[in-house]
């Protein structure tokens, strides 16, 4: 089992949860709230977050199954190559243990940024 820190489309709620973590390989954790050095930027319908910057990122801690790690893997367009990758991963420390968390490289901070680092938040302005 392996723990990740998520914060845009699979939170609770979201599309991608549905398909991805509302299964018995899946263990919700609980939520947390990440330290105030990073920035989220919305990418339309999705966010991304850089580790740089002075925002505290909201998130939710799963643990999850080596297969159901590999398809969020996926989803999210990781390779272990920095050249093909859209994220990468990076450890983070969660009041649950360390998880990783997708990041995206600072080559995205002219996108909007989020400024709560609350994807729920954001998504409820749009309402």
């Amino acid at each position: 089992m392996k723990k990740i820190f998520v914060y845009g489309t699979l939170l609770n709620g979201f599309s991608n949860w549905k398909h991805y973590l509302d299964n018995n390989n899946t263990f919700f954790m609980g939520e947390d709230t990440l330290p105030s050095k990073y920035t989220m930027v919305s990418l339309g319908g999705f966010p991304g977050v850089i580790p740089k910057g002075e925002t505290s990122i909201k998130g939710e801690v799963y643990e999850v199954s080596k297969d159901v790690y590999k398809a969020v893997e996926y989803l999210e367009g990781y390779h272990p190559d920095p050249k093909i990758t859209l994220y990468s991963k990076e450890k983070v420390d969660t009041k649950f243990g360390e998880a990783d968390m997708y990041i995206l490289n600072k080559n995205y901070l002219f996108y909007p940024k989020v400024e709560t680092g609350n994807w729920k938040d954001e998504v409820r302005k749009t309402i």
